[in-house]
């Protein structure tokens, strides 16, 4: 059998795949096979896992098994990507998480997929399931897709000019500034008035939607946190990017302030936070921020990577306590890089190279990318003021 593990339609899927397309190839040289296509790879990924269920228990096992997760999910995603006409099907990253946009609202975890293969009495049918579930959000049905469609159609027919800038799972992010979590309609399950007065609250409580009271400091301040974001993100908002607060760390790298409430966070506006003069409020958010508790740090090849998961890893580089814990972890003076909201990425002073290639790779997949470049502490001190 032959061993190309590079076929023409693991290359056409182009930047759409990401990381997905090495990773895949890797499943194909492990195993010294010619990927398939469609129902020919999805074969080889069943007797992949066929083959690693009925293995011996044991290390060695356990190895095979992540890296069949890793590869064999690799692989299903980008099938699922070459069977999607739909321009915006594609790979997402969210910190260590993995997705394939598919369709048209849709969403789906092909490494999900096929670790629960591998865990199920009857990998073949659970597989089989898997891909259902994945045509399902790919035609517009599965549960993901049915609850952004509903909510994406909602906002077109009462704010059109209102766009969605990116989606993860249910959370999706609009020019407005605002991340709408929809996992709170995903809960109405199948029942399409308790879905749609839903939605019709969320939408009532984006900005805009009316003329709200002023925004009382006592009784938010507990609620505003600092989120960094970068360049990409405020040409994105275009014009509405003049009304938001914000610092600059430098022209790649700005501070601004969130509110943020039970499934759902909207920027503050410049003229709101000048309202509550003289109250710091930039900072009594880094200092709550700082009380927040310490990042989960982990260690990969020499690289400390900041984990979290609650949004806030990238605003953390702007306390004093993130840089002491990453210089104690790595025995020195640190750089890092942003890359995005959830992630962190940091080495030694003569990692930057190294450093930087990572969080290249991070930024250019992320659904909430900050920035790319590599700074040092005196990079990133917020000006005074």
């Amino acid at each position: 059998m032959s061993t190309d593990p590079d076929p023409d339609w693991i290359a056409a899927l182009g930047e759409r795949a990401g990381p997905l397309a090495d990773a895949a190839r890797r499943f194909a040289r492990r195993r010294g096979w010619t990927l398939g296509r469609g129902p020919d790879a999805i074969r080889q990924l069943s007797d992949a896992i066929d083959e690693a269920a009925y293995a011996a228990e044991g290390p060695e096992a356990d190895a095979m098994d992540a890296a069949l997760v890793e590869e064999g999910g690799a692989l299903l995603g980008c099938v699922l990507l070459d069977r999607d006409p739909e321009p915006g099907a594609r790979h997402r990253q969210r910190g260590a998480d993995h997705r394939v946009l598919l369709g048209r609202f849709g969403c789906f975890d092909p490494f999900g997929a096929i670790d629960a293969a591998l865990d199920a009495e009857d990998p073949d049918a659970e597989l089989r399931a898997r891909l259902l579930a994945a045509e399902a959000e790919q035609r517009g049905e599965g549960p993901v897709a049915q609850v952004v469609g509903a909510f994406v159609r909602a906002l077109t027919a009462a704010r059109p000019e209102v766009a969605v800038v990116g989606r993860f799972d249910f959370e999706v992010t609009l020019d407005l500034g605002v991340e709408v979590d929809l996992a709170q309609v995903a809960s109405a399950g199948a029942d399409p008035a308790l879905r749609q007065g839903l939605v019709e609250r969320v939408l009532g409580m984006l900005p805009g939607a009316e003329a709200p009271a002023p925004l009382v400091y006592a009784e938010v301040a507990e609620r505003i946190v600092p989120r960094l974001v970068g360049a990409r993100f405020l040409e994105q908002l275009g014009d509405r990017a003049g009304a938001l607060f914000r610092r600059a760390l430098r022209e790649d790298l700005h501070v601004t302030l969130q509110l943020r409430y039970p499934g759902r966070a909207r920027f503050l506006r410049a003229d709101e936070v000048a309202a509550w003069q003289p109250a710091d409020v930039l900072g009594h958010a880094l200092e709550r921020l700082g009380a927040a508790g310490p990042a989960r740090l982990v260690t990969e090849d020499g690289l400390v990577f900041a984990r979290t998961g609650d949004g806030l890893d990238a605003a953390r580089i702007l306390t004093p306590t993130f840089w002491e814990a990453l210089e104690a972890r790595l025995g020195g003076p640190v750089v890092l890089a942003v890359p995005h909201r959830d992630t962190v990425v940091a080495g030694g002073a003569g990692d930057e190279a190294r450093v930087s290639h990572v969080a290249q790779d991070a930024f250019a997949r992320a659904p909430h990318p900050v920035s790319a470049i590599v700074a040092r502490r005196e990079d990133v001190a917020l000006p005074a003021g």
